[in-house]
Parts: C-alpha cells; sequence; structure tokens
C-alpha cells in the first residue's frame, strides 16, 4: 500500500513531535534522577536513554500508521507500543545505564513517564495548534483563489 496525504501527515507529525520530545524527555529523565539524588546522574545518559526509547517508539509505529485505518484501534494499538516499548525498554535501560534495582528503575520509570505524558501533551496540543492554523490558512487561500470570475474580477467584492 503506498503511503497517502493522511500516512504521510501522521508521519510527519509523529517526527516533528520526537523531534522535539526526544531532547525534553532526556531532560525530564535527567530532573527524575535529580530528585531521586541519583550518583550517576548526567545528562548525556538520560539523552541517550530517551532517544533510544522514542525512536524505537517511532519505528514501531510505522505500519501502525500505513496499515490501520480506523483511528480508536489506530490509538489502542499506539497505546499498547508505548506501553509495552516504554515499560520494558525505558525500565530496561534506566535499571541497566543507573544501575538501580527493580523497584528503584520502577519508580524512575513512573516519575519519567508522568512527567513525559505531561509535556508530550502540552507540546502535541501547541503542534497540533500549529499545524491547523497552517493548513487552515492554506484551504482559506486556495478558497479565496478560486472566488473569481474567469475575468479575474472577485465575486461579491470579497476580494
Amino acid at each position: 500500500m503506498a503511503f497517502t496525504g493522511d500516512i504521510t501527515a501522521m508521519l510527519a507529525y509523529a517526527i516533528i513531535i520526537n523531534i522535539i520530545m526526544i531532547p525534553l524527555s532526556g531532560l525530564l529523565l535527567w530532573l527524575t534522577t535529580k530528585i531521586f539524588s541519583l550518583k550517576n546522574s548526567r545528562f548525556l545518559s538520560a539523552l541517550v536513554v530517551a532517544a533510544i526509547v522514542h525512536m524505537t517508539i517511532l519505528i514501531l509505529s510505522i505500519p501502525r500508521l500505513i496499515f490501520i485505518k480506523s483511528i480508536w484501534i489506530n490509538i489502542a494499538v499506539g497505546l499498547l507500543i508505548w506501553l509495552t516499548v516504554s515499560f520494558f525498554l525505558a525500565w530496561m535501560l534506566v535499571k541497566r545505564m543507573y544501575g538501580l534495582s527493580w523497584g528503584w528503575s520502577i519508580l524512575i520509570w513512573l516519575v519519567w513517564s508522568a512527567f513525559t505524558w505531561v509535556i508530550s501533551f502540552i507540546i502535541g496540543l501547541f503542534v497540533s495548534v500549529i499545524i491547523g492554523v497552517m493548513l487552515f490558512k492554506s484551504a482559506a487561500g486556495l478558497f479565496a483563489s478560486n472566488m473569481t470570475t474567469p475575468t479575474g474580477k472577485a465575486i461579491f467584492g470579497m476580494i
């Protein structure tokens, strides 16, 4: 199946969100490790963990965006991918990167995930509004350009 405009737009949106969220998620993981006073808390380590997790989720989401047409099933599969990858991959990476026990790594993962969800929602809303305004402006311009007569005069004096 070939890419359509809708799938391309969703993929572009997902890539834009990931470009924004990888450094922010790394920052949030770093802040989470600072909150819990971990000894080997470094921003670069947090950034590596965030990049691996976000890129894995993005790569696993591409088939979902291409083949699943129902929005509700798409959302459910997306949440399942996020939960599975985030829980197992992020949890294991946090455990290994910071040398934590199972319990501490779960706690760090939970706090980091909560921070990431809140910031993700805010950034997603912001990017959606910007894209929506851009699409509305281009659609309004297209509509306005079609409101002229063959002689080039505007219909009803609107333009």
